[in-house]
């Protein structure tokens, strides 16, 4: 199939660039590797500058939204805090489940074809079009964005990737109900060994 671009990933970058892109009368498709959205681990806080940026119409941010929260208390190893309030500004905790729900809305309502379990496993260039392989779909586009996150196969294909040391992390994430928390209206970050080994 023939596109303007084929977006890889549809996390916020690729669902927003999608959608803005589409709406501009471009052919746009967004293969995501996942069956569903939202699969990898997220701290779950964005700005209220995200609202703006993504330009979340009136009344869909009370789908995501969990909390309002002023700003954050950064927590060092010996267990003092600093709150970083008027550094960081007001934001939000949310479910990204739905965030990348309405995302993913928006994007396809400005006629972005989103394609969920197409893992991108060739890419290449020929003759000023990009070809891409996918699990099922083959792709043609002039224009290829890699928004496949921090290890992307798009940037490593294309010699673009960091030439850093790539670590893999483990992560836990917990949805935890009835917390005590001294000021609720904060992101709490705890730093240290003792709480985040090598973290």
């Amino acid at each position: 199939m023939r596109y303007d671009a084929v977006v890889v990933g549809a996390g916020p970058a690729g669902l927003t660039f999608a959608r803005f892109l589409a709406a501009k009368g471009y052919r746009v498709a967004v293969l995501e590797k996942n069956e569903q959205l939202a699969v990898k681990p997220c701290g779950e806080g964005i700005s209220a500058r995200v609202l703006e940026t993504a330009d979340i119409r009136q009344g869909d941010a009370s789908r995501f939204i969990s909390r309002k929260i002023r700003g954050a208390l950064v927590v060092a190893p010996n267990g003092k805090g600093v709150e970083i309030s008027q550094a960081l500004g007001m934001g939000y905790i949310i479910d990204k489940k739905n965030f990348l729900k309405v995302l993913g809305e928006y994007a396809a309502d400005a006629g972005a074809e989103i394609y969920m379990k197409e893992q991108v496993r060739d890419a290449k260039v020929t003759e000023g079009v990009v070809k891409v392989h996918a699990r099922t779909l083959e792709a043609e586009a002039r224009l290829l964005v890699g928004a496949d996150g921090y290890m992307s196969f798009i940037s490593k294909r294309f010699g673009l990737e960091n030439p850093g040391e790539r670590r893999i992390i483990p992560t836990v994430q917990y949805v935890m109900t009835h917390v005590a928390m001294p000021d609720p209206d904060l992101a709490y970050f705890y730093l240290g060994n003792e709480v985040a080994p090598k973290g």
